[in-house]
């Protein structure tokens, strides 16, 4: 096994241009940054019967079932690794067989760790360089007794890659497809 992932899955689940429903998308890229793969699903547009019904869960349920999962799975790149930068979408380590991280900048957030066995595995990555800014990385409950070793990878990583910049990416590649075809809008 390398000291690092050799392909790297960011999913994100983005609303679409008429704020009416959600864009699932997955970059996969090489340890460098270079894309590989790029692939996003149709608009799913709840219903105004389904918003009250799913109530909290509808967004989970949106990113996670009908898009996350899905985008994952027909890859094609593979992915050893995804990231996600909504908490919600850690539940898409229950269906991949990789490691599923949730990232956000260090910044000045204060960390609340919950108690208890259930607790999610979290940790701080301070990039190699001083280019790239801190981390705060949650792991899935499936990955807890790995977590650490997934953490030393994915600090290698920041080195030389901003993890937080292929969403970036995504979201500008969205732009782009929603003023092409009018089926993302």
């Amino acid at each position: 096994m390398t000291d690092t992932f050799e392909r790297l899955g960011f999913v994100s689940l983005n609303r679409t241009e008429s704020g009416d429903g959600y864009i699932g998308a997955l970059l996969v890229t090489d340890p460098n940054g270079m894309p590989l793969e790029f692939r996003v699903t149709h608009p799913v547009k709840p219903t105004a019967i389904q918003k009250p019904l799913y109530g909290e869960s509808l967004e989970p349920y949106i990113g996670v079932v009908l898009c996350g999962r899905q985008l994952v799975a027909s890859s094609e790149a593979h992915p050893q690794i995804v990231f996600v930068t909504s908490e919600f979408m850690l539940d898409l380590r229950k269906e991949a067989s990789i490691p599923v991280v949730y990232i956000r900048d260090a910044g000045h957030a204060i960390e609340v760790v919950s108690e208890g066995a259930d607790r999610r595995p979290s940790g701080h990555v301070k990039p190699g360089g001083t280019a790239f800014k801190p981390l705060i990385l949650v792991g899935h409950e499936l990955d807890f007794e790995a977590f650490d070793h997934i953490r030393g990878r994915v600090e290698t990583l920041t080195s030389r890659l901003d993890l937080m910049e292929p969403f970036t990416r995504t979201a500008e590649a969205l732009k782009v497809l929603t003023k092409q075809d009018k089926r993302f809008q």
